[in-house]
């Protein structure tokens, strides 16, 4: 009984660890951005505790490092992954610092906005796992940056709630896309019987918002996997 007492008040009195929303944990908050030439190195640690004003994410240099200090949380054999907007970059470089002073990087170019897309307009990057020891830093390099949409949509999220979210929301914007695709459908035959012009206005309408719908959702992938990025916002 004792023991089990002990037990107790040490479970009440220890620090729970901060472990992720289920929504993810927003970046932004936590970033701190510096500008530096194309191909430059990770400026260092001191970036954690400078140029942390959000105005710093303005895609002002060929090459924006941001990085977060995430050394408070407890993501110790963690299979997370990194989102956000992809809008139009060049490549993007993800490097991840773990507490026993092992670094690893991973880089990737635009394509990854098709093998990794979200039915949420976002694209999704693994993060460098390392067993055993909690993450301390996650950097993110983006070369050729657009829009600082790239860096303010920043979400760390645990891989499979992320997966599990992306089945459900592709299959109602599956649904979506077929309930407005099926007006198309009546057009044509309307047309045929009719031989009214505004039939075909309004299918070129609804064939607008249809493209519209797929590119911004993502699902356009699924039937054009080798689109390039910057298409999707012409």
């Amino acid at each position: 009984m004792p023991t089990f007492l002990a037990f107790l008040i040490l479970m009440i009195a220890a620090p729970a660890a901060a472990q992720l929303p289920p929504d993810g944990l927003a970046m932004v908050g936590r970033l701190c951005a510096s500008g530096t030439s194309e191909g430059g190195a990770f400026p260092g640690d001191p970036l954690l505790h400078t140029n942390c004003d959000r105005r710093d994410l303005q895609p002002s240099s060929p090459r924006v490092w941001a990085a977060a200090d995430l050394s408070n949380l407890d993501l110790t054999d963690e299979s997370l992954v990194l989102t956000f907007d992809p809008v139009v970059f060049d490549a993007v470089e993800l490097r991840a610092a773990y507490a026993d002073g092992t670094v690893l990087t991973r880089r990737y170019d635009s394509a990854l906005s098709a093998s990794h897309w979200l039915p949420i307009s976002r694209t999704w990057l693994p993060v460098p796992r390392h067993a055993g020891s909690p993450l301390a830093t996650l950097a993110v390099a983006v070369d050729g940056p657009r829009s600082r949409d790239t860096f303010e949509t920043l979400v760390l999220r645990e891989r499979s709630t992320l997966l599990a979210a992306k089945m459900s929301r592709s299959l109602q914007f599956a649904a979506l896309l077929m309930v407005m695709a099926l007006p198309i459908f009546y057009n044509v035959v309307f047309f045929a019987v009719l031989r009214e012009r505004f039939v075909l206005w309004h299918s070129v309408l609804l064939g607008s918002a249809f493209v519209y719908t797929a590119s911004s959702t993502g699902m356009i992938y699924l039937a054009l996997p080798q689109l390039a990025l910057w298409l999707r916002w012409v």
